[in-house]
């Protein structure tokens, strides 16, 4: 979103000058300029390889799918920003997020718009603004900025979005505070994140650092490290999880899926391919979970609606 300047209404209807919007892309609307030949062309070396050299995926890919999931698996870094999509590396797009969260010296005051959109500093690249029938509703660029905004600044931060005038009605916002809230808790709790099982048993989870992890190349840290950990992809079509807990001391993997939604597919190749780039040797003493983390009012209404590629796990890890 950019900054507009200073303008007269006056001499705005002299000289016949009209404002014009421009609204965040959608994910839909990044799929269909990739069919167009001569855009996506232009626009690759940021896209195929912004993540470096990926695995191949498990079958014949058609080149529309195969612009379709890269576009898809940058979305959650770039969201509707078109330059961070189509003329930054996923890991600029992400020093771009992170510099312009670096200057920003009242959260409270970027959230409720008195700075940001009229501000001259490039702050401005944390906002979007969607058109959605004849609404706006403006919100965060994309879930990784909500996200990281979200570890470095606490609940509290979250806590003034709901807060916020017509916060009930803004679909862009309420779709990602709960995994904003999610990784608030995880990461700035000063006890244990509680949770309440299926079976009405309450469970609490340690807090741990957060780091942003790539999915498709080996996790470096591996078994020299002794820390708990919770790894964020900053892929969108990562498969079904929004984190990964790996706990070396207790030998425990714990994929979770933040949602809100009353039910969510399974899709086991996904998790497959993230054990494999944690390199963990002699699986058989590891403990492996999968984990849907909901609100309250959903846990009796939510249901796993489809599992693909049951047998992807059974390699000798589950």
């Amino acid at each position: 979103m950019s900054s507009p300047g200073k303008k007269s209404d006056e001499q705005d209807r002299i000289e016949k000058v009209k404002e014009m919007k421009v609204y965040s892309w959608t994910l839909e609307e990044y799929q269909d300029a990739a069919k167009y030949d001569l855009l996506y062309m232009s626009v690759a070396e940021a896209m195929g390889t912004s993540l470096g050299k990926r695995k191949q995926t498990r079958r014949r890919e058609t080149e529309e799918e195969r612009r379709a999931r890269e576009v898809e698996s940058k979305y959650r870094v770039a969201g509707g920003s078109c330059r961070l999509m189509f003329e930054y590396t996923t890991e600029e797009a992400i020093e771009s997020l992170r510099d312009a969260m670096s200057v920003v010296d009242d959260f409270p005051s970027l959230m409720e718009f008195s700075t940001g959109e009229q501000s001259k500093r490039f702050v401005n690249r944390l906002h979007g603004k969607h058109r959605i029938g004849k609404k706006e509703y403006w919100g965060l660029v994309s879930r990784f900025a909500a996200t990281e905004l979200a570890e470095k600044l606490g609940e509290s931060f979250v806590r003034k979005i709901e807060e916020l005038t017509n916060m009930a009605e803004n679909p862009v916002l309420r779709g990602v505070l709960f995994e904003m809230l999610f990784f608030a808790r995880i990461k700035q709790m000063p006890g244990p994140l509680k949770l309440t099982t299926i079976q009405g048993e309450d469970v609490e989870w340690s807090s741990c650092e957060v780091e942003s992890f790539d999915p498709t190349d080996v996790y470096e840290a591996g078994e020299n490290s002794k820390e708990r950990v919770c790894l964020k992809p900053v892929a969108w079509n990562q498969g079904g999880y929004d984190a990964v807990i790996v706990d070396w001391s207790s030998k425990l993997v714990r994929f979770v899926q933040v949602t809100s939604r009353e039910a969510h597919d399974l899709k086991l190749r996904y998790f497959s391919d993230c054990l494999d780039s944690l390199s963990i040797q002699g699986w058989e003493q590891w403990k492996l979970e999968i984990v849907f983390v909901v609100p309250k009012d959903n846990v009796e209404r939510f249901r796993v609606s489809k599992v693909e590629d049951e047998d992807a796990l059974s390699s000798g890890r589950a």
